[in-house]
């Protein structure tokens, strides 16, 4: 891998009340917040050691929480303020700007536990050799990562974003373009009560047993 790739991280301030509020009411505002911390830190944490790309952080309302800034000292990551009115202006606004000063730009959210680093330079190894997109599945019809090349208007049109259509959605948009692209393994995301117990490690780890 070279310093041409740029990892983009997608992250929402571990708020209360704002943050993974499919959680409740099986588990307080509280619980679902301190599980955002957690996801966050063990994301960023993860990436830092690929140790050959850059790392940016996308934060959500803006990059002012403590987290945010936690992670940018602690790992050297540039942190950025999210830009758009919904998540797909947000990720083109992101990948437009990176694919100017880099080959290869993958995106992923901070919700799913099971990327690692190997899933990663995966997705850089595919890209280097040639295809336009990689993505990552989601068992929920979405999908846990995007990687470009380079970006058209054409591959977030007509998305609905957060139901399950998302990736049957961008596959469709994929063809229209003529893309060559590839997938990885699909993984689990972590939205629902029924997500988490997938992941018991992670209620302990994250103290909300």
């Amino acid at each position: 891998m070279s310093s041409s790739s740029k990892l983009i991280i997608f992250a929402k301030s571990p708020i209360a009340g704002t943050v993974k509020t499919r959680l409740q009411p099986k588990y307080s505002a509280h619980n679902a917040a301190s599980l955002q911390e957690y996801f966050i830190l063990k994301t960023v944490e993860m990436a830092s050691k690929l140790g050959h790309i850059d790392i940016e952080l996308q934060c959500a309302p803006d990059k002012l929480h403590p987290v945010f800034q936690q992670c940018q000292h602690t790992y050297n990551i540039t942190t950025k303020s999210q830009e758009g009115k919904d998540l797909g202006e947000r990720m083109k606004n992101a990948l437009v700007e990176a694919l100017t000063d880099y080959s290869e730009v993958v995106v992923i959210g901070t919700d799913c536990p099971d990327i690692n680093p190997e899933y990663l330079n995966k997705a850089f190894s595919k890209l280097e050799n040639g295809v336009d997109a990689v993505i990552g599945p989601a068992m929920d019809g979405g999908y846990v990562l995007l990687g470009l090349r380079s970006f058209s208007p054409s591959l977030f049109e007509n998305i609905h974003w957060g139901t399950d259509q998302v990736l049957s959605a961008t596959q469709q948009n994929l063809r229209m373009l003529n893309w060559q692209w590839d997938e990885l393994d699909i993984l689990r995301d972590i939205d629902t009560p029924e997500d988490l117990a997938h992941f018991p490690k992670i209620l302990h780890q994250a103290d909300l047993c």
